[in-house]
């Protein structure tokens, strides 16, 4: 999980995509805003990134406080940070995350959503 972060924060989608996800990953966003949804397979997953950088300016970035897990599971205390529209937007968030193998699988995000929707309106 921790790897997933570091290459997340370097922009090394070379890395995501080609040790870290799984070709069938599913991203799992709540809220009511322009990223909530699922995000099936892997091409969705990155245009989602893309979507993300777009939207904050490139400003987006993860704060981790902590990260547990086991062989299978992991969780990640995290807190989302950005400038979009001249405000600083910070939520926290609890990364839940299922792996097969080396591969993440499946994430879900848990934010503070009234934060995490005006963040991304």
């Amino acid at each position: 999980m921790r790897a997933i972060y570091d290459a997340f924060g370097r922009g090394d989608i070379d890395t995501i995509q080609n040790e870290l996800f799984a070709p069938e990953i599913t991203f799992h966003t709540p809220g009511n805003n322009q990223i909530a949804g699922d995000h099936v397979g892997i091409e969705a997953v990155l245009a989602f990134f893309g979507k993300i950088f777009q939207l904050s300016g490139g400003t987006f970035h993860i704060e981790v406080h902590d990260v547990t897990g086991s062989d299978d599971h992991a969780v990640g205390l995290t807190e989302g940070v950005m400038e979009r529209d001249g405000k600083t937007h910070r939520y926290r968030n609890i990364h839940v995350a299922h792996f097969k193998g080396n591969k993440l699988v499946e994430f879900w995000e848990n934010p503070e959503v009234d934060k995490f929707d005006a963040a991304w309106a």
